[in-house]
């Protein structure tokens, strides 16, 4: 049994996600696969860039080092990527 790394799968899907944006148009479907892999490529390659807690409903703030803010709670958000938009 072969075991895949993480970073092995994210590379494996991005790979893909690249190969299905720059064939051709070969069936009907083609620009309806196109549009999903653009998105997953993007998310894929999103960074994040800080981390959110809701002290109570509608009132977020972000967390910083060393806050005592619980972790449950918490999200992680992501830059947006341009290359959503083709």
């Amino acid at each position: 049994m072969t075991t895949i790394t993480r970073e092995q799968q994210k590379q494996i899907l991005i790979d893909t996600a690249n190969h299905v944006i720059s064939r051709d148009n070969t069936s009907p479907y083609s620009e309806n696969l196109r549009e999903p892999a653009r998105i997953a490529l993007a998310s894929l390659e999103a960074e994040p860039v800080g981390e959110f807690y809701e002290y109570k409903p509608g009132d977020w703030y972000q967390r910083s080092i060393g806050d005592k803010a619980p972790k449950v709670g918490a999200v992680i958000c992501h830059s947006a990527s341009s290359g959503i938009a083709g």
